[in-house]
């Protein structure tokens, strides 16, 4: 994300306008500072794009935005997929729209946003708001066809909680609410009670010694 947006602020600076960055930017706008305003237009509308589509791309961290439904029949089942959380779907669609005015609406542009009106620089954010998109769904088919970071049974040794292996309660999955209050739970058990109960088998013993 940071990477492609910083490639469309270097491109439109130093690619079309020869490095210029205008003086005093940050405080007024003038004809200097138009490269900048401009760049800052469409870094602002692609980071946005990007940030919004984010919300669909993680819903899963392996299957791919386009097939987020294991149990769906369909060859192209995106748009039912995510127009199933109508209310994520409005507010990625509202969001994405939000940047036209914010870009073109005269003093506010250029006076609270610090941005200019923008053309060609739209093929560069959503040139990269692609190259975002296919980036994600590259790393996804990664990990599904190399079964990378997949969630396993938590291997516990001599040094681990409680015990062998073949005893004791068994985590099922890593770094979930499940294996977090069964870790708690064994925990409490295997420490806590087991000690008390012991120091008071000892002190019991060493009652009725004395006795």
């Amino acid at each position: 994300m940071g990477a492609c947006t910083m490639c469309t602020f270097v491109i439109i600076i130093y690619g079309r306008y020869d490095g210029n960055l205008g003086e005093n930017c940050n405080t007024a706008y003038s004809e200097a500072c138009k490269p900048v305003f401009r760049a800052r237009a469409a870094t602002f509308a692609e980071l946005t794009w990007l940030i919004l589509i984010s919300a669909w791309e993680f819903k899963s961290l392996r299957r791919s935005m386009f097939s987020l439904n294991p149990d769906s029949d369909s060859k192209f089942p995106f748009f039912k997929d995510i127009y199933s959380n109508r209310f994520l779907f409005w507010s990625v669609i509202c969001g994405a729209l939000s940047v036209i005015p914010v870009v073109y609406i005269p003093q506010l542009n250029t006076k609270f946003f610090k941005h200019d009106a923008i053309s060609w620089e739209w093929a560069l954010s959503i040139g990269f708001t692609i190259v975002f998109v296919a980036g994600i769904e590259g790393w996804k088919f990664i990990k599904r066809h190399f079964h990378l970071l997949e969630d396993r049974a938590v291997q516990r040794g001599a040094w681990g909680q409680g015990g062998p292996d073949e005893s004791g309660v068994k985590f099922r999955k890593t770094m979930s609410m499940s294996s977090f209050k069964t870790w708690a739970s064994f925990s409490r058990k295997d420490t806590g009670e087991t000690l008390s109960k012991s120091n008071t088998q000892v002190s019991g013993a060493k009652n009725s010694s004395m006795v």
